[in-house]
């Protein structure tokens, strides 16, 4: 958890605030305490977005949900303002690691416990369908394992099954690797979708690896299509009740209550000694007082991860090209982003915030730069003034590296890869502040930059959208203002990156280059 800032209101309603859990999307969740000092993360919608109808129809929707939907398995509602700004809602705090921090801590679950978390996660799921209510985004980030067993969280595009969606023609909302096939090509949303991600979110939990593998959301989601779950190595059982939950046809895939009973547990899942351990190392939920600037305490989540009660980040949207089918997937990540999100500095680098080179004429408003400046189009090795000779691994958050597909095409997607040192990790970093690779650089289009712009490769030419200069300790875009940014201070290999607003201090945004 992070201390209050200077801007940040001291309460909200009758809540004193304590610190900031997160900051994501739709707002920021701040840990507070009612006047008798019960906890409760309480949710406040961003002041840019309260006038965007869709922001706020959104926020207004996740607390009907949460209204309408009380039961064991999600934080209750307490409070919340829908009526005037400032927005806000408040949950019950839940202290408990996600199951994605979890695995990352503990690697892959016993196959026992992971019967045991499978039929309590079925039987929320099987509460949450009785209340007509589709949760759309389930996935080991928005479960926490408390101390009375696991909870949904982040209801932020629930939907009631009769409620028309949110979303734009051709786009659904989701997570790559979780989103069941009729979503990705007809947008039909139902029980039977949940279901499948509730299967991926097993395979990961059992096996400790992504269910679809790694690569970009494009290719994740054809494994999804074509049913390449990965269970190698699990039980037979274990691994036929995953097969059988992501079935490509919605019809196929068993009821919540047939999950329960293909688990056949006998013992609660809190007596669970594996369980035990995971949770034991949780501290208490308790709301510290108010500290200086600069100044951290551990809580029951870390910066990194998802505040209790609520997701910081926005799913993935997910674009369809026209077409029936297994029609090709053009994916762009949205709004997504874990709690705090800082950019640390790049170590060595020199980027100069006042060199601008300007737009070329030619470029097109979709992003498609005309013509490659000379000075910015050789390889990362060029001896060019304002070209660094020596190329340089790029480390990110979490020990990763920052790496390109094999194609290095025009519009491929930058991830976060194990560092290799091979060629696809070898950058080259221009005094203007180009980062790039061979004659790619890294790029944001043309047009609006708002959070959730995806980053990706363009051949370069030397515009402000590949303009990336030194503010303080993080690479802040010069087109947009923002900052480059993973989802999470702890990204899983595969993780893309994006524009976010530049927070200044979290490990979201830190990179470094060791071999400078």
């Amino acid at each position: 958890m992070l201390p209050l800032r200077p801007s940040d209101p001291p309460a909200i309603g009758r809540y004193r605030l304590a610190g900031r859990l997160g900051t994501g999307g739709m707002g920021t969740v701040y840990l507070g305490r009612t006047p008798g000092g019960r906890p409760a993360a309480i949710k406040v919608i961003n002041t840019q977005i309260q006038d965007q109808p869709e922001a706020l129809s959104r926020f207004q929707r996740e607390v009907e949900t949460l209204r309408t939907v009380r039961n064991p398995f999600t934080a209750s509602l307490i409070d919340f303002e829908v009526t005037a700004p400032p927005f806000w809602m408040a949950t019950e705090y839940v202290p408990g690691p996600t199951l994605a921090a979890a695995i990352k801590t503990h690697q892959a679950l016993a196959p026992d416990l992971c019967r045991g978390l499978f039929a309590a996660l079925a039987e929320a799921l099987d509460d949450i369908h009785a209340h007509r209510v589709l949760h759309r985004d389930i996935k080991p980030a928005n479960i926490i394992l408390s101390v009375t067993g696991p909870q949904l969280i982040d209801f932020g595009i629930a939907r009631a099954e009769e409620q028309p969606g949110l979303t734009q023609m051709g786009m659904t909302m989701g997570t790559p690797g979780y989103v069941a096939p009729e979503v990705l090509l007809e947008q039909e949303i139902g029980p039977a979708a949940d279901v499948f991600a509730l299967g991926a979110t097993m395979a990961f939990a059992a096996t400790g690896r992504a269910p679809y593998g790694k690569g970009s959301p494009h290719t994740i989601n054809n494994r999804c299509i074509e049913g390449r779950i990965d269970v190698d190595g699990l039980p037979e059982d274990l691994a036929s009740l995953v097969r059988d939950c992501v079935a490509r046809e919605p019809g196929d895939r068993p009821t919540p209550q047939e999950i329960v009973d293909r688990c056949r547990t006998e013992a609660a899942l809190v007596e669970n000694s594996s369980y035990q351990s995971i949770i034991a190392k949780q501290p208490a939920a308790r709301p510290p007082a108010p500290q200086g600037p600069g100044a951290r305490e551990t809580v029951a989540f870390q910066p990194a991860e998802p505040a209790p009660g609520f997701a910081v980040s926005e799913p993935t949207r997910v674009q369809r090209a026209p077409g029936g089918g297994q029609r090709r997937l053009v994916t762009s990540l949205a709004i997504v982003i874990a709690l705090g999100s800082v950019v640390g500095l790049l170590v060595g680098l020199a980027f100069r915030p006042d060199s601008s080179t300007g737009a070329r004429p030619g470029d097109s408003a979709s992003g498609n730069p005309a013509t490659p400046s000379p000075e910015a189009s050789g390889p990362a090795t060029d001896t060019s003034p304002g070209i660094d000779p020596r190329p340089t691994t790029l480390t990110g958050p979490n020990g990763t590296c920052v790496s390109v597909p094999e194609t290095r095409a025009d519009g491929d997607r930058p991830s976060t890869q194990p560092c290799d040192s091979s060629a696809l990790q070898q950058w080259g970093l221009t005094a203007e502040g180009l980062v790039k690779i061979e004659n790619k650089c890294l790029d944001v289009g043309v047009g609006a930059r708002d959070n959730g712009t995806p980053v990706q490769l363009w051949e370069c030419n030397g515009t402000d959208a590949q303009i990336f200069v030194r503010n303080g300790e993080e690479l802040q875009n010069r087109a947009s203002g923002r900052c480059l940014t993973t989802e999470s201070g702890e990204p899983d290999d595969g993780s893309l990156f994006f524009l976010w607003d530049c927070s200044g201090g979290n490990p979201n945004q830190r990179f470094a280059a060791p071999d400078a």
